[in-house]
């Protein structure tokens, strides 16, 4: 296939799904896309490049702030030219599904996209995300701000009606929209998760086979920097969205061929010498009895001729078996099916009872509560009209507040009548399946005060005691002191964090206690002499560190 044929591309009457519509995106793009794909990058490298340097800037620079404003309007100015330069690309598309020649721009031209687009796509960033929260209307917002950039170009003179044309190309065939959709979105996650494990691998091929040393494959931790992100999503943008606007190009031009007829026009151009010579021979030959005379007259008193008795019979079992197909149900008449309850769906069934007998029990109630109005209104007295109000006024109102009152309580009483089932529901599960407590491994150093509660941790220690690891007692009964402080607000448990840091948080927070903060520094210098010190322990030694630890409790405990 040479050459991309509208009509080859996208069938009308079949109404292709999303797939085959992304799929004859990546055919346009491969085939006669490179000065649009020039177009493109043109205007969309400035913007992507500018954006990953104000993000950088603006997350690491501490004197930002004070050229933030400047910084956003120049890179505002940079989306603007790329929004420019994407009409280019949807224009250079369009030429090519039109057989068009593509022709400069005048300035004018230039300017009046450019503002349009500037006024147009920039409540794309406030009604876009404000979509996607609703999730519905995001498909529809989506394609409209696409078929704003991709139908936009000098042939537009009027801003209403490019944005009245986006919005019907945006309402038609939704579920083609949604599924093209659906499948970019795959694809783009597909695209990032390369992206994502090319950029971590980059680095460590550049220092494995050349020796090249870079700031990613010294440091760790790049993959929290979010920096980072942005660099793989931006790389995915580039990648993703041209085939996205090409999608979009195609579906607008179908959609508008629809009714002008545009891909028909074209096909009989390429045609037409084809059609021509085919007319022109069929009319030199003329029609082919036009030798042979006229046909033979039939009588039409004798009907014997033309049809027999068994051609007529066959012929109605033919037009009845034809009328029995699916094309033709339009005109037989709908049959009525009794609506039996067995014969609905069981979801359907569930609701109708679950509305009957609330509505039962909300008439019962009803009941209740007028049978109670009754009552009362034979031992209430009767009043008079008084300041032009009629009789019975404050009547209509203790009767609202009967019902009002009666209604509260059985929804009071449900609620608690569910709160009661699922306590018991949880005791139940809890004496079925008892929490299970994992071993801790004291040597482990990935462990920290806030994998389990203090009192588990001084039970912790008691039995390192008993099997004589004093080390490792000692190192529990730290942790419950970390616990304890935790627990009461002291400190914050965190794992990057020294015993230092502790100490100077502690100190921040309880500057008017310094017998804690002296009790809390000896556990911590002891705890890191014998720990990371690997200096020896005795029994005596971590006697004294427990008499620390629950004065530090008490301490704690007392100033709460």
């Amino acid at each position: 296939m040479s050459e991309l044929s509208p009509s080859a591309a996208f069938s009308l009457e079949a109404r292709p799904n999303g797939l085959i519509l992304a799929e004859q995106a990546v055919f346009l793009l491969r085939r006669r896309g490179a000065p649009a794909l020039f177009a493109y990058y043109i205007g969309t490298f400035p913007f992507v490049l500018g954006l990953l340097f104000f993000w950088s800037d603006m997350s690491r620079n501490p004197f930002g702030r004070w050229y933030c404003a400047p910084a956003a309007a120049g890179l505002a100015l940079l989306f603007i030219w790329m929004k420019l330069w994407q009409v280019r690309f949807g224009w250079h598309l369009s030429a090519v599904l039109q057989a068009d020649r593509t022709s400069p721009w005048t300035l004018g031209q230039w300017v009046a996209v450019a503002a349009r687009q500037a006024g147009l796509q920039a409540t794309g960033w406030i009604v876009l995300p404000l979509a996607s929260l609703i999730m519905l209307p995001m498909g529809w917002a989506y394609a409209f701000y696409q078929n704003l950039t991709v139908m936009d170009g000098p042939q537009q003179k009027k801003l209403n009606a490019l944005i009245a044309e986006a919005q019907g190309q945006a309402a038609l065939l939704p579920g083609q929209n949604h599924l093209m959709l659906t499948v970019m979105t795959l694809f783009g996650l597909v695209v990032l998760a390369n992206m994502v494990v090319f950029l971590i691998l980059a680095p460590q091929l550049l220092q494995r086979l050349l020796g090249v040393e870079t700031v990613f494959s010294l440091s760790g931790n790049h993959l929290l920097n979010t920096t980072f992100l942005v660099v793989a999503c931006s790389l995915t943008y580039l990648c993703v969205d041209p085939i996205v606007k090409t999608a979009y190009v195609l579906r607008c031009y179908f959609g508008r061929a629809r009714r002008t007829g545009e891909d028909i026009r074209h096909d009989l151009g390429r045609y037409a010498a084809v059609v021509v010579t085919v007319v022109i021979v069929l009319l030199n030959l003329g029609p082919p009895f036009a030798i042979a005379g006229p046909p033979p007259a039939v009588s039409v008193a004798d009907p014997a001729p033309l049809m027999d008795a068994g051609h007529a019979r066959r012929l109605d079992r033919a037009i009845d078996q034809v009328l029995q197909q699916r094309h033709f149900a339009w005109r037989l008449a709908r049959e009525t099916v009794a609506d039996s309850p067995e014969m609905r769906p069981w979801l359907d069934r569930t609701v109708t009872w679950l509305v009957d007998s609330l509505s039962a029990v909300w008439r019962t109630v009803g009941n209740w509560l007028h049978q109670l109005w009754e009552w009362l209104t034979r031992w209430l007295p009767e009043t008079d009209k008084q300041d032009d109000q009629p009789a019975g006024t404050w009547r209509g109102r203790v009767k609202t507040g009967l019902f009002l009152l009666g209604g509260a309580l059985l929804v009071g009483m449900l609620g608690w009548l569910f709160r009661r089932l699922t306590l018991r529901r949880r005791r139940r599960t809890r004496r079925l399946h008892p929490p299970v407590v994992q071993p801790v491994d004291l040597t482990d150093e990935s462990i920290t005060a806030r994998d389990l509660p203090a009192d588990r941790w001084l039970s912790l220690a008691a039995e390192m005691l008993a099997r004589d690891h004093l080390r490792r007692a000692l190192r529990a009964l730290y942790l419950a002191v970390l616990a304890v402080l935790a627990d009461h607000g002291q400190l914050i448990i965190a794992r990057h964090k020294t015993n230092r840091d502790y100490f100077a948080e502690l100190t921040r927070r309880q500057r008017n206690a310094p017998e804690l903060l002296a009790l809390f520094d000896r556990c911590r210098q002891t705890y890191d002499r014998v720990w990371y010190g690997m200096h020896a322990v005795s029994a005596e030694q971590v006697a004294r560190f427990k008499s620390c630890q629950e004065r530090i409790t008490d301490l704690v405990r007392s100033s709460v």
